[in-house]
């Protein structure tokens, strides 16, 4: 899928039947629906961050999604204090 702004976007499916939508540009979640043809109209009035497209052309996704998934773990907290 894309926007009027050229973004394109994955789909991912999730165990519980949601659906995500991810931008190929700048990796953030766009929407989270039940049904993939709900996903649209978020798809279509989403415009890239443009402070997070510096980021993630510098490599920081990678660090910011190694984070957040792994928050709750204790040697995670602890690096970043």
């Amino acid at each position: 899928m894309s926007n009027k702004f050229g973004e394109s976007f994955h789909h991912r499916h999730n165990r519980n039947g949601t659906h995500d939508s991810i931008c190929s540009c700048c990796y953030m979640t766009v929407a989270s629906a039940t049904g993939e043809s709900e996903l649209h109209p978020f798809e279509d009035a989403h415009i890239c961050d443009p402070v997070r497209l510096y980021q993630v052309s510098e490599g920081a996704h990678h660090a910011l999604s190694a984070l957040d998934l792994n928050w709750g773990k204790p040697q995670v907290r602890e690096m970043l204090h």
